[in-house]
């Protein structure tokens, strides 16, 4: 009787980890999904895809080229929608991408590679980038996003 009692708690134990690990799992797969599809959205200058994946918040903070944005309509309609629309031949690349996953917050550091002509000029810069993401209504959105750009060579 002890040994069918202790088989069915340590079946139990392992239904109870592994379905946590899943979840877990889930919601990596599902952060890092948001940080491809904002590179996605860039390249083809989708705000609409954009606003699928950023909180339509005030608390929304944006850290860029030493300069803060706040508010996510503030944001794209002040900065990033004209930024896009004078940008040609866009291209955002993200590589080592890792997320970090606490209750209904995520962080995510992320290396990127933008390619684009702006005002007749190439850009081809690289760097380093930070999301903080908020779980709402099960989906996960971007409430914070920071990059810094290498420096150039001299």
């Amino acid at each position: 009787m002890k040994m069918t009692r202790m088989l069915c708690l340590g079946l139990v134990v392992g239904i109870i980890f592994a379905v946590g690990a899943n979840a877990q799992t889930k919601d990596e797969r599902s952060v890092r999904d948001v940080v491809l599809k904002n590179a996605e959205a860039f390249e083809k200058g989708d705000l609409a895809m954009m606003n699928s994946i950023w909180l339509d918040d005030e608390k929304v903070t944006v850290v860029e080229a030493g300069n803060f944005d706040y508010g996510w309509r503030n944001f794209r309609d002040k900065h990033l929608g004209p930024e896009l629309k004078a940008m040609q031949n866009r291209r955002f690349e993200t590589s080592d991408i890792r997320a970090h996953i606490s209750g209904k917050t995520a962080w995510v550091t992320f290396a990127y590679r933008i390619k684009a002509t702006f005002a007749e000029r190439p850009i081809d810069a690289e760097g380093a980038g930070t999301m903080v993401m908020e779980k709402v209504k099960g989906d996960w959105r971007i409430v914070h996003y920071a990059t810094s750009g290498k420096r150039r060579q001299q």
